[in-house]
């Protein structure tokens, strides 16, 4: 496909778009590459087919860059699928046949085109019928309508739109079984050719609106494969435009152009030479969305104003994808508006058709003379935005490509003049300032230090949050936090692990207090901590106040209620703001003693994080929980299974962390008394190393990581009948290097049982194909162990193995219904902490008779997938047919 896609439109947070500029247009080579070329598209059914995978996936990384993440065997199992059912792939397979028997010969493959007369076909073609291959001397003059392809040709042959291959062979797995699409000379239903005056073939748009309606419990490729869909859609619809094009290229001489193309013409256009008269391809006003075709109505606009008068009502009607008239249309589960576009059309078309019919028969705003009609489809990305700004300061955004360009000029506390930007609403998460819009750097932005600045313009942008209000911001990551303080006490730099890195880092903490002695402690980390330094403003002798403005800070809670400095981090020390005044009255004569770290200290004591030992899981079982160091031990595991019998996540609250229990339909935390929460993963699995297998658990921190999304996320896909939803069942067969300790319910078990191991930080992600095999009499094998040794067997299937199985024929023993054990494990309540600090640490919170609280939680209303039932037996995901094929 030749087109020029845009890409720039799906940056921002809306739906996903697909964007063509210019014209498009597809061709096709020929059957073998020119010396030292990689073989492309036709060319891998023919040429090098011992190594097509391969060739395919580095064809694609090409196109789409080296970062997708390709699996061989669905690409294998693709690739069978279409010799098999495919009539153009078994035509391409017959010349590489040939051409291995024959390798002098001579011959081209023919893809048959539609012509004058041909009967419209309806059922699944044969190879004959499509293509054919031709031997010995041809000439290509012989086949004007076909598509011709050489053995070798440097030259690109471009495709008609109007060839019945067209669109097999642009999307063979949207059309895998090769079905002749469009072609001139459809008639309607019930109609004589032979009548004049009447239209009796079907137009391409006639036949594309055919093909995109949806019709309940059939599958339709322009609908049901999202994205693809989409570039389908788009591209048959640059193919009726193309059509009407040529058709008004090729009646040029029809068209009535004696005022059109004349002296008129001439002028506006600047002509100044009689010889540019004459050439030029006129696009008349009947082609909707012309040049000519606007003017026309602008001056029918213009006409009506001079006789009733300017118009009484300027009325816009928009479109608004939530109507429930869409939302009810989605008969296709997770389906979306960018997936149904033509829904949303339809019925932006009826309401809009309904509201004129109100507006002219009903009388609503009194007798209708006349009406204008006029849709705008905006520009996604518009050139010019005018706004109206109120505030003190505005947060700006500089796109990762013009971030060395543009935001080296840019230095703290300077002040610049800024044009030519665009602007839009802020994000919906950490906003810098509390205001609603933003500003997006773009290529034609202009920075100018600003030489002559007034003496007004503010030298602080800050909204200040009280410290005893911090506590209440915990979990709510809007805005960044901006306090005011007087600091008390500062820490030295404290080597600190956090739960997602595989280095250390360091953090300082400081303690400050506000006019009514209300203490906050604030964790600055990294480069943040590093670079706070009191030597210039604070006198050991004078012992001075420091009052310190600290903006772009998060709540976070550990310990208690905390603010947590990281990057966006700034401060500004004795600030001359109105809201410091009082500090300074109340503070200003008495002397604040501060404990600040020495020189020593301030270059980190600790110089090295102690080294952790690599253990197996034989190894790590058995071990004395006793003898597990603080630091713990790093192990490589492969998640093997995902248990059912264990719930996976709990109500937290946000205060204290610790488990909720259910409470008139919400939830009530006992030992805050708090009735806010959030929910937060306790995920437990079982994880194996080829000497043995355990069971592992992680709280939300490492959780969140290994699965890839929050918790509340992926709670929304879990239902009765698949307690494990999709995003969590993709992490078995996932390898991981995990750093772990012996669980406190490990401590507390009465019974000699296998050691439980509490995961405390993520030290390397990896992905794996194979799993490693059970508790086996296997040996640790090095690089000289021979191949007759024990080798690694398949334990559990991964969901993208069982979907390669997925048969498209429909089961015959359809009754059979596979049910999950429900029953919950009790959740010992646990203290979640922050990633930046600590580990997890299991509490049991019982209630007042001492019994462990079980919380409950129904899960969000979720449509139930007709397509595939979870199962967990021996293998984790089997996937089994429900129902016949339409309800897929």
């Amino acid at each position: 496909m030749g087109a020029q896609i845009d890409k720039s439109v799906n940056n921002g947070r809306g739906p996903p778009l697909f964007k063509i500029c210019g014209q498009v247009y597809h061709r096709v080579g020929s059957l073998l590459p020119l010396d030292g070329s990689p073989p492309k598209f036709i060319q891998l059914y023919i040429y090098d087919t011992a190594n097509e995978v391969q060739n395919r996936i580095e064809c694609i990384k090409d196109n789409e860059g080296p970062h997708q993440d390709l699996d061989p065997s669905i690409v294998k199992d693709l690739i069978k699928m279409l010799d098999l059912h495919n009539p153009l792939a078994k035509k391409f397979r017959m010349a590489r046949e040939r051409l291995a028997n024959n390798k002098n010969e001579e011959f081209i493959i023919r893809l048959i085109g539609a012509r004058e007369g041909d009967s419209v076909q309806y059922n699944l073609p044969s190879v004959e019928e499509l293509a054919m291959l031709v031997v010995g001397d041809f000439s290509l003059d012989t086949f004007k309508r076909d598509i011709i392809i050489e053995m070798r040709s440097k030259e690109l042959k471009r495709i008609s739109a109007l060839h019945p291959a067209f669109m097999a062979l642009q999307y063979p797995l949207l059309f895998p079984f090769g079905e002749r699409r469009f072609q001139i000379g459809i008639i309607y239903n019930g109609v004589n050719p032979s009548d004049k005056g009447k239209h009796t073939h079907m137009t391409m748009q006639e036949y594309y609106c055919h093909q995109f309606h949806y019709r309940k419990n059939q599958p339709n490729p322009y609908l049901c494969y999202g994205l693809l869909s989409s570039q389908a859609k788009v591209d048959a619809r640059a193919c009726i435009d193309e059509s009407r094009l040529e058709y008004i290229l090729q009646n040029q001489k029809n068209l009535r152009m004696e005022t059109i193309q004349g002296i008129t013409d001439a002028i506006s256009h600047g002509y100044t030479s009689g010889n540019e008269m004459g050439k030029t391809i006129i696009l008349p006003a009947s082609h909707i969305g012309g040049r000519r075709y606007m003017i026309q109505n602008y001056h029918d606009s213009i006409a009506i104003c001079r006789i009733h008068g300017p118009p009484d009502f300027f009325i816009t009607f928009t479109c608004n994808a939530s109507w429930p008239e869409i939302q009810k249309s989605f008969f296709e589960p997770g389906q979306n508006p960018p997936d149904r576009s033509d829904v949303v059309v339809r019925v932006f078309h009826m309401k809009l058709q309904d509201m004129l019919h109100d507006i002219k028969s009903r009388s609503f705003f009194g007798p209708c003379n006349a009406d204008m009609e006029f849709t705008l489809i905006p520009n996604l990305v518009p050139q010019n935005r005018h706004a109206v700004i109120k505030g003190n300061g505005i947060s700006a955004e500089i796109p990762g490509n013009l971030a060395e360009e543009k935001g080296s000029i840019i230095e703290e506390n300077e002040i610049y003049e800024i044009s030519r930007f665009t602007i839009s609403s802020a994000r919906q998460m950490f906003k810098p300032v509390h205001i609603d819009k933003m500003i997006h750097f773009t290529y034609h932005t202009i920075i100018k230090a600003s030489l002559d600045s007034p003496s007004t313009f503010p030298r602080y942008v800050y909204h200040l949050t009280p410290l005893h209000q911090i506590e209440s911001y915990i979990q709510k990551n809007e805005y960044f936090l901006d306090v005011l303080g007087v600091i008390t006490q500062v820490s030295a730099l404290k080597p600190v692990r956090t739960q997602t890195r595989e280095s250390s880092n360091v953090i300082k903490e400081i303690i400050i207090k506000d006019i009514n002695d209300v203490t906050m402690r604030l964790t600055l980390w990294a480069e943040r901590a590093k670079a706070f330094k009191l030597d210039d403003v604070y006198n050991p002798l004078e012992q001075k106040p420091i009052v310190t403005l600290f903006v772009g800070c998060l709540a976070k809670n550990f310990q208690g209620a905390y603010l947590n400095g990281g990057t966006t981090c700034r401060w500004y020390f004795n600030p001359d703001i109105k809201e410091a005044a009082p500090y300074y009255q109340r503070f200003g004569s008495q002397k604040v003693k501060l404990q600040i770290p020495s020189e020593q200290e301030q270059q980190l004591s600790v110089a090295k994080e102690t080294h952790v030992e690599h253990k197996t899981l034989h190894e790590l079982l058995a071990l004395d929980p006793y003898a597990f160091p603080k630091q713990g031990y790093e192990c490589t595991v492969t998640i093997i299974e995902v248990p059912t019998t264990n719930r996976w996540w709990f109500p937290a609250c946000t205060k204290c962390s610790r488990a909720c229990r259910p409470q008139d339909g919400g939830y009530y935390c006992s030992y805050c008394k708090s009735e806010a929460y959030t929910l937060r993963y306790k995920l437990t699995f079982m994880g194996s190393d080829a000497t043995a297998t355990a069971q592992m658990f992680c709280f939300d921190t490492v959780a969140r990581h290994i699965v890839g999304r929050p918790c509340e996320t992926v709670l929304k896909q879990a239902t009765e009948a698949t307690p494990i939803p999709p995003d969590l069942a993709q992490i078995v067969s996932l390898k991981f290097t995990f750093r772990v300790t012996a669980s406190n319910q490990t401590f507390a078990q009465r019974e000699k049982q296998p050691t439980v191991l509490q995961i405390n930080s993520i030290v390397v992600h990896g992905r794996q194909h194979y799993l490693p095999s059970g508790i086996q009499n296997t040996i640790d094998q090095g690089p000289s162990t021979p191949n007759k040794e024990a080798t690694l067997k398949l334990l559990e299937e991964s969901p993208s193995i069982a979907m390669e199985r997925l048969s498209t024929k429909v089961s015959k023993d359809v009754g059979r219904k596979l049910t999950y054990s429900t029953q919950d494990k009790d959740i010992i309540g646990s203290q979640v902490l922050d990633v930046a600090q600590g580990t997890n640490a299991d509490k049991g919170i019982p209630t007042d008779k001492g019994k462990e609280i079980e919380p409950h939680l129904q899960s969000p209303p979720k449509r139930e997938s007709p397509l595939i039932k979870a199962k967990r037996s021996n293998l984790i995901f089997n996937l089994l047919q429900k129902g016949t094929n339409k309800d897929r």
